[in-house]
């Protein structure tokens, strides 16, 4: 809606100068027109340029090519996730994100899948328990202990899998791993948190401001 609204305003402002320019003086050709010109370049196709090269491509759609998957825990509760995998046989390493957003929401990181496929691996995006398609209650936070490495055990176990498994996410989705990482899940070999609100080891998950004092894991590796 935003890029369109944009465009819109382009239209209007290009035309508003093209008036300019036909009923005004050189001196008004001479400003107006860099200034047409430009707002002409910044466009659609422009746009490209302000890509990071590692993007996934345009064409990979949330939900494109995806499985859906059920992830069975030890207390009866299913979860849904989606599964993207890459071309080829494998075994694959995985990536793994577990998010209460929607795991094809735009606050997920689903719409990544093309990237990672695109460089043989696989990728997991978890409806964590209690949102989205997933059964159970949700509690904010207290199940990711639980339900965790389960779920890493569960991709680290599949046939498409390396056994292998790196976490990853951001806020809730980034501090899902660092829950995770405390009960050491065979599978687990790294998490890259990001914007995460806890440091997850310090204790029970508090809404005051957590201690920046060094848990167990401190300077351990993944």
């Amino acid at each position: 809606m935003f890029g369109l609204m944009f465009l819109q305003d382009q239209t209007r402002s290009l035309a508003r100068i093209e008036q300019h320019l036909r009923k005004g003086s050189l001196m008004m050709r001479f400003l107006f027109g860099p200034i047409a010109a430009a707002i002409a370049f910044v466009g659609p196709a422009s746009a490209e340029f302000l890509r990071h090269p590692d993007a996934p491509a345009r064409e990979s759609q949330i939900g494109e090519g995806a499985q859906i998957v059920s992830i069975a825990l030890n207390d009866g509760t299913t979860l849904t996730a989606d599964l993207y995998l890459p071309d080829g046989a494998g075994p694959h390493p995985v990536i793994l994100e577990v998010t209460p957003y929607g795991r094809r929401s735009t606050f997920s990181s689903s719409v990544e899948h093309g990237f990672w496929t695109g460089h043989g691996y696989a990728f997991i995006v978890v409806d964590a328990r209690g949102t989205g398609a997933s059964e159970g209650t949700h509690t904010f936070m207290a199940d990711a202990r639980r339900d965790g490495p389960q779920i890493v055990g569960w991709a680290a176990a599949q046939r498409w899998s390396s056994g292998k498994v790196g976490m990853r996410g951001s806020s809730y989705s980034g501090t899902y791993p660092l829950q995770t990482a405390i009960g050491r899940p065979q599978g687990l070999a790294c998490i890259s948190p990001n914007a995460n609100f806890q440091s997850g080891f310090d204790g029970p998950l508090s809404l005051a401001v957590p201690s920046c004092k060094a848990g167990p894991w401190a300077g351990r590796r993944t």
